[in-house]
């Protein structure tokens, strides 16, 4: 990465990721549809404003989920993103 600025960017992304991955699993182990979605919103927008797109398709879905309170599905997002993460 030849800019510099832009690798602060990233490298700070980094990690917030951890700690807002943290946060959707406790938003969802409280049924936190609000936070969860929230959450998920700055996943999406900020996964993709840094080049993560990868993030982005998991969050769109964890989002439009959590805003309407599904009761399947989002387990398996979250462990698709935690997978994801770990890479």
């Amino acid at each position: 990465m030849s800019n510099p600025k832009f690798r602060v960017i990233v490298e700070k992304f980094e990690l917030r990721l951890n700690t807002q991955l943290q946060a959707i699993e406790a938003a969802w182990n409280r049924r936190d549809y609000k936070e969860l979605a929230d959450l998920a919103h700055w996943l999406k927008g900020s996964a993709g404003s840094v080049g993560f797109d990868v993030f982005t398709p998991l969050a769109v879905k964890l989002e439009t989920l959590a805003n309407n309170q599904a009761q399947t599905g989002i387990d398996e997002l979250l462990q698709q993103l935690a997978a994801l993460y770990q890479r």
